[in-house]
């Protein structure tokens, strides 16, 4: 069992968005992202757990890269725009490698961790 993180992203970008998870690493879960976040608004609360027991994650730590990619309204694509990444190692959360439009807080509530993505466009 691991320390959990409920993640919330707010798009202050204009543009319609999605997360999208990279690489992990010890982790139990990462969240679901199947909702688009359109711009100005939050996405829904995702849970995410690191996995703090077993071999070999007892004794390293658990991670998650995710990225932010853009709806081209011309295309229909979407294209990577950002991405951060989320370390927890005994029982705390952090951040880093955050690209410089998205800035990222974590802190204890209670027993887990809020984790506030704010994406800027």
């Amino acid at each position: 069992m691991g320390k959990g993180a409920f993640v919330t992203v707010d798009n202050k970008s204009n543009a319609l968005v999605k997360v999208e998870v990279g690489g992990t690493n010890c982790m139990n879960a990462t969240g679901t992202w199947t909702n688009l976040i359109p711009g100005g608004q939050d996405s829904a609360r995702e849970y995410i757990e690191a996995q703090a027991s077993g071999i070999p994650c007892c004794c390293e730590h658990s991670s998650v890269a995710y990225g932010i990619a853009v709806l081209d309204p011309n295309t229909g694509k979407f294209t990577n725009s950002g991405s951060f990444n989320l370390y927890e190692y005994s029982n705390v959360w952090t951040s880093s490698g955050a690209s410089p439009n998205v800035s990222v807080t974590c802190v204890p509530d209670g027993d887990q961790y809020k984790v506030t993505v704010v994406y800027n466009g």
